[in-house]
């Protein structure tokens, strides 16, 4: 046979052979793929099907959270305006295109629904979801009804302003009716049924005769599995049509199985679908079939003319690789007896010999005696060939030498080749001769850069700190500017004049916040830049962060959103400070770039171990948006979104270049995502390290007191305060789980009442809380005059001051716990549990209590408005005095009477003051002195038509006789001698005696020495 005859027939057999073994092989992969992607298919409409239930149990779940927050709803519950309330629903449902809402009273009756029949009064406290919210807890769950066969329903409470429940709010969507399920069939291509438990009611299947399947059960076998938790799928005919289903288990509440989705897909194209690819797969195999002949004939006698042509190309690319090795630089052979070879013409000329013959006959003379190292080189170059022999590769630098006798630095490499049955060594030498002389070169210029660099970092921290300092300096000054400008203001001048002095306080405060700006930047530069670690509140601090920009937004009649989702029973520890700075500062810019619409800000929880907590931060706002440019150059210093921004919106360029340095050092990132036109939005993610809410698990019952249950102890506690107010607080505290309490006005006069005790032999005070701030004695040194007398009494700080180096300080100072001001019943309890022993757990009444607090309010008011009215004059006064301490004092004990009232504003400023002045040195400014006199006298008018209120009307009985009155002092003088509050409960005997007025103020003041003496003056 010729050479096209043994190329063409194996070539045709192959083909066919191949050919259709393709076509098996693709029949069967078809099939099993085909079958896949239906399965595939049918499991991913699944998933969608369950993703869209969830998402809408969480869309239901976050209208109710909105809702429930809505004052007008509150107020419309309180007021017992059903209309009100239905109303409210019915505008709700149509905002948030839900399908129904009802709303509920505190008892789980309820008030309002949406949908038919709209009854009320029913009480359905019973279900999940509304059991849920009247706990306080926003859930969602799939629910079984009788009106609403099957729902995605959620709830949340409905407070008052006092932070109690007063009804609840759930909404949901239907899954019972048949838009749901066509509406899933659209989304997921297949066939939808929902059951409640084995009955359908909803389904996009359609029955052999063309009508709808609902009302009808599912088969018996599929269910019981089903309802049990499990998954069911398989191919089966499903009236009348070959179909793959799969039915998965809906869960309600507590896991409980209350219905089942099917999803479905038709199979019945797939045998057809077959069929024409086998049909099609036997036409392009005859085809391919044909080809390959007409190739195979070609090619077979194409290879015929080309094997000639091949054996002339070998002859010649011997010479060309002949030409090549010569071409190569220095190239040197050896066989496996050490021996050279060949070597090419580099080689030659490289050493300086005439042949190849001469280069082995010299090969001795071609290195010195001795390398550089020492070693000898003849040894060496043999160790060095046979390493390569052995291993396959070497490579070394070597010195060599010419046959003039100049040395030669060279870089070796050898490797071993094989030719024929043999190995040889492939040695290939590089001259370094210009590479050392240029080595010496770069290490003389990086000598000369490594001094440039040492000086301009020199330079750099002297302009860093330069910076710094210069800024501090500057400071002084501009808050002097700001404070006398602004003072000016307020005085009798000319709009002109007053025009002059409002823009020069506008342009000193862009100045200062330029010079503040430039002062965390040296700070950040020079490594100086410091993170606190501690416990912080982050519901608080996006407070604090809403009241700060909360003006300029409302100047642009912008709304602004936060949300800070719950940390599970986890306090973060970090810097609050600087993590404000941060959000302050991202939703400034927010705000400065949004003309109309929305400034957000959210946080979510990303992951929880258990002992760090990751938490997402987002801003986004509706403004003017950047391009991919300039979000390049954003974060840049000193540089904005374009040279224009600075014209017309002002600010420095620094704020995001201090954020992201900032983040940096806390370990975040700062992502931004924005559209020109459509808005921007800031995000980043930081970890945080975090404590427990309840540091032992005997607190847990207090801690899970979210009700009316309170404990009830047994004993006697001293507090020692000066603060009227705090005095009222935590006596009716104690007084209502009831522990009685002995009040001291200072240190000193609480550890005389125990040494007195000690002297007296009498019973010691089972509990001693101390406050830290206060006259003749403060709160560690008197805990440590006490400790001296009687180690065995536990010593409470009641302070502002929580934070980790305080609590350090009160601990050295023999505390054992600290309560925080102000404080919630559940702190106290809590605190409490450590060192009494409830003698009964009682349910306390909602009215009771609410009248309760109402009245402790009241007092807190008229104590605040007697205390504080002149304490911003005290404050200036005591300045101008010099006397640090008695402005210090009386600033914490403002801010400690604002936090009682929840006076926020006027509590930061206070508190800004008293930091100033915290040091002993007067470091406050006339803008804080300014903010505080603003903010205390905003107070003062808010709460001067409530002054004077609450008092019980006198008894319209008989005066008392001089028996009687002789009596009620007897019982009360003692009492007001030890300081006791149980003096508070004869008010109402008071009352009889005319002119007691005075004596009842002093005593509600807890000013108990006074209205000792003003009763003394009677009795005498």
């Amino acid at each position: 046979m010729n050479i096209r005859k043994r190329i063409l027939i194996p070539m045709t057999v192959l083909t066919i052979v191949c050919g259709l073994a393709v076509l098996v092989s693709s029949i069967i992969l078809f099939n099993a793929e085909l079958n896949d992607t239906i399965e595939d298919k049918v499991f991913a409409a699944k998933n969608m099907a369950e993703n869209t239930i969830a998402d809408m149990r969480e869309r239901a779940r976050l209208a109710a959270i909105g809702m429930s927050n809505n004052s007008d709803m509150a107020a419309a519950i309180l007021d017992g305006n059903r209309g009100a309330v239905m109303a409210l629903a019915n505008n709700l449902k149509t905002v948030t295109h839900l399908d129904y809402s009802i709303i509920f009273d505190a008892g789980g009756y309820i008030i309002a629904r949406t949908h038919e029949p709209e009854m009320y009064g029913d009480n359905f406290g019973h279900l999940p979801h509304v059991a849920s919210a009247l706990r306080g807890e926003s859930q969602s769950y799939i629910i079984q009804g009788q009106t609403i066969v099957l729902g995605a329903s959620a709830g949340a409470p409905i407070f008052d302003e006092f932070g109690e429940i007063i009804g609840a709010i759930t909404l949901g969507f239907r899954m019972d009716r048949q838009d749901f399920a066509h509406r899933l069939k659209e989304l997921t291509g297949c066939e939808i049924t929902i059951f409640m438990d084995a009955v359908r009611v909803a389904s996009t299947v359609l029955g052999e005769e063309g009508d709808s399947v609902v009302g009808l059960e599912l088969e018996d076998r599929i269910s019981r599995q089903v309802l049990s938790g499990n998954i069911y799928s398989n191919r089966m005919e499903i009236f009348g049509r070959n179909a793959l289903a799969m039915y998965s288990p809906l869960y309600g509440a507590e896991r409980e199985v209350v219905g089942i989705l099917s999803v479905g897909y038709y199979t019945e194209e797939d045998t057809q679908k077959i069929w024409m690819f086998i049909l099609n797969g036997l036409l392009a195999s005859l085809a391919v079939l044909t080809v390959c002949i007409f190739i195979a004939r070609y090619v077979s006698g194409y290879i015929e003319s080309q094997l000639n042509k091949m054996m002339a190309e070998v002859r010649e690319a011997d010479e060309y690789i002949r030409l090549m090795f010569n071409a190569m630089p220095c190239c040197v052979l050896w066989d496996s007896n050490l021996r050279v070879i060949n070597c090419n013409t580099e080689a030659l000329k490289f050493f300086g010999v005439d042949a190849t013959d001469d280069l082995e006959y010299k090969v001795a003379d071609l290195s010195p005696e001795f390398q550089p190292d020492g070693s000898p080189s003849v040894e060496g170059e043999r160790e060095m060939v046979k390493k390569a022999f052995n291993e396959g590769y070497n490579r070394q630098e070597w010195m060599h030498r010419s046959m003039d006798g100049e040395l030669l630095p060279c870089e070796v490499t050898l490797v071993r080749v094989k030719h024929g049955e043999e190995y040889l060594v492939a040695t290939f030498i590089r001259d370094l001769r210009e590479q050392k002389a240029l080595f010496a070169e770069i290490e003389e210029a990086h000598d000369d850069l490594r001094k440039a660099l040492e000086s301009a970092e020199v330079a750099n921290k002297a302009k860093t700190s330069f910076l710094a300092n210069m800024s501090h300096e500057i400071r002084t000054p501009m808050n002097s500017i700001i404070g006398f400008t602004e003072l000016a203001i307020d005085d009798d001048i000319s709009p002109k004049t007053r025009d002059y002095l409002t823009n020069i306080l506008e342009n000193s405060v862009w100045l200062l916040q330029i010079i503040n700006d430039i002062l965390d930047i040296s700070k950040v530069e020079s490594g100086k830049l410091e993170l606190e670690n501690i416990p912080f509140s982050l519901p608080d601090l996006f407070v604090n962060c809403r009241t700060m920009v909360a003006q300029k937004a409302e100047e642009k009649g912008l709304a602004l959103y936060f949300y800070a989702e719950p940390s599970f029973g986890k306090v973060p520890l970090g810097d609050p400070i600087r993590l404000r700075q941060i959000l302050v500062n991202l939703l400034s810019n927010a705000i400065k770039f949004t003309s109309s619409g929305i400034v957000k800000l959210h946080a979510s929880v990303k992951e929880v171990t258990e002992k760090t907590i990751t938490m997402g931060f987002v801003v986004k706002d509706s403004g003017i948006g950047m391009t991919n440019e300039q979000i390049e150059r954003v974060f840049d210093s000193f540089v904005q979104a374009e040279t224009g921004i600075t014209r017309k919106y002002g600010g420095t360029g620094l704020g995001l270049t201090i954020t992201k340095s900032i983040l940096d050092i806390m370990g975040g990132k700062l992502a931004v995502e924005s559209t020109p036109g459509v808005g921007s939005k800031f995000s980043f993610d930081l970890t945080f390290d975090v404590i427990d809410v309840s540091e032992a698990d005997q607190y847990e019952k207090v801690t899970s007191l979210e009700g009316m249950e309170k404990p009830g102890f047994k004993g006697e506690v001293l507090i020692c305060e000066d603060n009227a107010m705090n005095q009222q607080v935590i006596t009716e505290h104690l007084a209502r789980v009831g522990l009685t309490a002995v009040v001291a006005e200072n240190g000193k006069v609480g550890a005389d009442k125990v040494a007195s005790r000690i002297k007296n032999g009498e019973k010691q005070f089972d509990l001693i809380f101390m406050d830290m701030h206060m006259p003749v004695m403060d709160g560690l040194e008197a805990s440590k005059l006490i400790r001296d007398m009687d180690e065995s009494i536990p010593i409470i700080a009641l302070t502002a001051n929580i934070m980790a180096h305080d609590r350090e300080l009160y601990k050295d100072n023999g505390m054992v716990d600290y309560v925080g001001k102000p404080f919630t019943s559940q702190e106290l309890w809590r605190c409490l549990m450590r060192f009494f022993t409830p003698v009964n757990w009682r349910t306390e009444d909602a009215d009771q209590r609410m009248h309760a607090d109402a009245a402790l309010r009241q007092k807190l008011i008229n104590n605040f408005m007697l205390s504080n009215r002149y304490a911003w004059v005290g404050i200036t006064d005591a300045l101008g005095a010099g006397d640090i301490k008695t402005a210090h004092r009386l600033a914490h004990t403002l801010s400690s009477n604002a936090g009682q009232l929840r006076k926020t504003r006027l509590q930061q400023a206070a508190k800004d003051v008293e930091l100033a002045l915290g040091k002993g040195t007067d470091e406050t400014t006339p803008e804080k002195l300014a903010v505080l006199k603003d903010e205390l006298e905003a107070v003062l008018l808010e709460l001067s038509p409530m002054e004077g209120k609450g008092r019980e009307p006198a008894i319209s009985e008989a005066a008392m006789d001089a028996a009687a009155v002789r009596a009620l002092l007897d019982k009360l003088l003692p009492l007001l001698d030890k300081g006791d509050p149980e003096c508070l409960s004869f008010v109402a005997e008071l009352q009889r005696i005319p002119g007691s007025d005075p004596v009842i103020d002093k005593m509600e003041s807890f000013d108990f020495k006074s209205a000792k003496a003003l009763l003394e003056d009677w009795d005498g």
